[in-house]
């Protein structure tokens, strides 16, 4: 007997007996792996399916083989509630192990065990990004839109902010700054009687001054000033102190005039602490 598939087409519902009506309403018999059926009755609303050997079928309105299968097991009948004017076609495949189909574009892919060598060019698929050296302000044109990861010319993912964090290291100005502790502070010492000495080779705009230690040489030390730039933003003023311990005048401040300076009077010196440019 050649490997076929036969349909009984049936007036019920799922709630009637499994048994076949003796009256049905039409019968089609199909090749395994041939020609789609001739569309269901007008009055079909099941169909039960008997094949000689183990297959597949898909329904539809033009079932091609290539969408969803349901498994039919040889000598063994099944039923299925239909829409009148589907079709049905049968192809290769076993009850168990239905025939898998891959659409145009698709690929099955080769599998690797983990920890084990690699061959020097696999083949398979594989996890892909785009390459961006440079990373652009928007990659794609709103919120909500599919987007590709990207990588270095290294193959290295882009896992930084880099909206937060800066292009490079050193002084930044306050907008650009991280709220995190400085380190690797410089000093910068000041003698007696100068007047609006940079901190720094030249100073600049961004620069952090950390303290300023003020060391009395005279229990009558004189005025010092600290100034961003022409800005006076702290001034000890000169007075009579108990001891020549030295005074420690804390600042925390990014400058935003230009380069930090301190002015100092006389019987006192000064040390600047911080980053400087």
């Amino acid at each position: 007997m050649a490997n076929e598939v036969q349909i009984f087409e049936m007036i019920g519902g799922r709630g009637e007996s499994e048994s076949p009506p003796v009256n049905f309403v039409a019968k089609q018999t199909l090749s395994i792996g041939g020609a789609i059926s001739a569309a269901f009755n007008r009055s079909t609303t099941e169909v039960e399916v008997i094949s000689t050997t183990g297959c597949v079928i898909e329904f539809g309105s033009a079932p091609d083989g290539l969408g969803s299968f349901y498994p039919i097991a040889a000598g063994h009948p099944r039923r299925f509630s239909v829409v009148a004017g589907q079709k049905v076609i049968a192809v290769s495949g076993t009850a168990t192990a239905p025939a898998v189909s891959i659409a145009a574009g698709g690929a099955s892919g080769t599998e690797y065990t983990e920890d084990a060598a690699s061959a020097a060019d696999p083949v398979g698929p594989m996890f892909m990004a785009r390459r961006r050296d440079t990373l652009v302000t928007n990659e794609v044109s709103a919120t909500g839109d599919n987007i590709a990861l990207n990588a270095t010319n290294k193959g290295q993912l882009h896992v930084s902010n880099a909206d937060q964090l800066p292009a490079s290291l050193g002084p930044k100005t306050p907008a650009l700054s991280l709220a995190v502790t400085q380190s690797g502070y410089q000093y910068e010492t000041v003698a007696a009687s100068q007047s609006n000495q940079a901190m720094g080779a030249t100073g600049a705009t961004g620069d952090y001054l950390s303290h300023v230690l003020i060391q009395p040489t005279t229990t009558v030390p004189g005025t010092v000033t600290i100034l961003d730039n022409a800005v006076t933003v702290f001034t000890f003023t000169t007075c009579t102190v108990a001891d020549l311990r030295p005074i420690v005048v804390p600042v925390g401040l990014f400058s935003v005039s230009g380069a930090w300076k301190i002015t100092t009077g006389t019987n006192v010196t000064a040390t600047g602490v911080g980053n400087f440019t």
